[in-house]
């Protein structure tokens, strides 16, 4: 084969290679699936779609059971705390008022002490000593000492019970003797042996009284 054989041989060759790539392509056609496949697909969906929505459920219904229980946990928790609450506010009012009802009665010693001292009648003798200028001055000191527990107590929401021409109160006062007056009412308060004192509406401490009493004669 000379050389102009094998030119025209390529040439062809190269001629069909160019018409070969130029050739549209046919088009794969989609596989389509069959009927019992597709159904088969379908069905372990539904399954997958079940079992997930149960355990959805489940986890719904544990959150729920937690939530429940935390719920009611919370609540005990409150409970307690509160009754705690009660108990030391409770604790601390018997603490306060065991405090206040020991300076009552360090209120009623210094008041008992300034009034011997206030009307103690010295001697000629003891007057020349300047015993009763002493005297004084001591009653004054006890009188201020008496105002500044009384300005503490009255902080303190304690106030005085009014007793005297006031009717009797069992509640309140505790009758510790009867007279008769006839200028009085029956079932009165005339005198008053120790004073009584309130706090916030309660006692304090009862006041020791005496009580007027008619005659069954009259």
């Amino acid at each position: 084969m000379d050389s102009n054989e094998r030119e025209a041989l390529v040439a062809r060759f190269r001629d069909y290679l160019e018409r070969s790539d130029g050739a549209p392509q046919e088009e794969q056609a989609p596989q389509t699936p069959d009927l019992y496949t597709l159904l088969n697909e379908m069905a372990a969906l539904k399954n997958d779609v079940r079992l997930e929505s149960r355990q959805y459920k489940s986890a719904l219904d544990q959150l729920s059971e937690d939530c429940e229980m935390l719920r009611q946990q919370n609540g005990q928790l409150q409970e307690h705390l509160e009754r705690e609450r009660r108990r030391a506010d409770l604790a601390h009012d018997d603490a306060e008022q065991a405090v206040l009802q020991e300076l009552l009665d360090l209120r009623d010693r210094l008041a008992a002490g300034h009034r011997q001292v206030a009307t103690h009648r010295p001697g000629w003798l003891a007057r020349l000593g300047g015993t009763r200028r002493y005297l004084s001055s001591v009653a004054q000191g006890m009188e201020m000492n008496l105002r500044h527990l009384d300005e503490i107590l009255a902080r303190r929401g304690v106030q005085v019970q009014e007793t005297v021409q006031k009717p009797f109160d069992p509640q309140t006062m505790h009758a510790v003797d009867t007279t008769t007056e006839p200028g009085a009412d029956h079932g009165v308060v005339v005198r008053e042996v120790r004073q009584g004192f309130l706090r916030g509406g309660r006692v304090l401490r009862t006041a020791e009284v005496i009580v007027n009493k008619k005659d069954s004669k009259s």
